[in-house]
């Protein structure tokens, strides 16, 4: 088998393809959870969100023939960020194909190549969903670092200011400067608790997620285990959620996260990544292809994610 433009179709078929995808959203537990609850659907010059910051003041106990409110009262406002986009190359050179030939050779060759474009895609997104947007040169993912802040380092969020008075956009924010502990996170989690609203991840580092390994009792560890069975991913079971590591993570930092009100908007067409399939240069002797994905992070209700920077390890 020689390694044809014919031959690079037929073994990057349309179920190969879809492989690929499914294990760069499954490469780490906070990709899993945003691919998990992502919301499709969005198009337009840049992604816009509604967002309800006050409640129906129209709303009342009456009898007989009261009068109703009709206020004409504004509740929602918009939320906006710029559509990103990344992207990864796999190229194969003439040299490759001279040297690749028989069956095997040329699947071996095909996979290390779709598995180095993975790893890759899966290495990017999840630094930019841990990124405040402004890296490279304003092209990463608007991510966790700008929307889960109370404007310490991030003054305004999706075009939103985080005033004084505007609560309601302002991310649990705490500065622990301290080991890690239950009282501490049972802090967290409580201001970010009302009623049914009440965190589904936290995220933290491998030195800290150790820490709290180590607090952990005997019947608290058996439980975290098993939960780390259903859940995909080894974590550690708090309040019945679920603390995950990530390598991204900023050391010393952990993440209160709410699928209700952080998610992933994938361009519409983009629900996946997209493959170009396979290109010809007119001055290069290569076939190239491309994985491309169009889409941004946002937070509607930042009031219910929290964030603990400089935790000592």
């Amino acid at each position: 088998m020689s390694l044809t433009y014919n031959t690079l179709n037929a073994l990057t078929r349309e179920d190969v393809i879809k492989k690929v995808y499914d294990n760069i959203f499954n490469a780490t537990p906070v990709l899993k959870w945003f691919k998990k609850n992502q919301r499709t659907g969005y198009s337009g010059t840049k992604l816009q969100v509604p967002v309800r910051y006050a409640r129906n003041t129209n709303t009342g106990w009456y009898s007989g023939a009261d009068l109703f409110l009709t206020n004409d009262i504004e509740t929602h406002t918009k939320a906006e960020v710029t559509w990103k986009d990344i992207y990864t190359s796999v190229v194969i050179t003439g040299d490759d194909k001279d040297q690749n030939k028989g069956k095997n050779a040329v699947v071996n060759l095909l996979e290390e190549k779709l598995e180095t474009a993975r790893e890759s895609l899966s290495y990017e997104l999840t630094k930019g969903i841990f990124s405040d947007g402004t890296g490279t040169s304003n092209k990463q993912l608007t991510g966790l670092k700008a929307a889960v802040d109370d404007g310490t380092n991030t003054a305004t969020y999706a075009g939103i200011e985080r005033l004084t008075d505007a609560t309601w956009w302002k991310a649990k924010y705490i500065a622990l400067n301290d080991y890690i502990s239950w009282a501490a996170m049972q802090a967290m989690y409580g201001d970010l608790t009302d009623g049914e609203i009440r965190p589904d991840l936290i995220v933290t580092t491998q030195d800290v997620w150790d820490d709290i390994w180590e607090i952990l009792t005997p019947v608290q560890r058996d439980d975290s285990n098993k939960l780390a069975g259903s859940y995909g991913y080894r974590s550690i079971n708090f309040n019945g959620t679920p603390i995950v590591v990530d390598a991204q993570c900023p050391a010393g930092e952990m993440y209160f996260l709410n699928s209700k009100f952080i998610k992933l908007y994938p361009m519409a067409g983009y629900e996946n990544f997209k493959w170009t399939g396979w290109k010809q240069p007119t001055n290069q002797d290569v076939a190239v292809g491309q994985f491309i994905w169009k889409g941004n992070l946002l937070a509607t209700n930042c009031r219910y994610l929290g964030r603990v920077v400089s935790i000592t390890t």
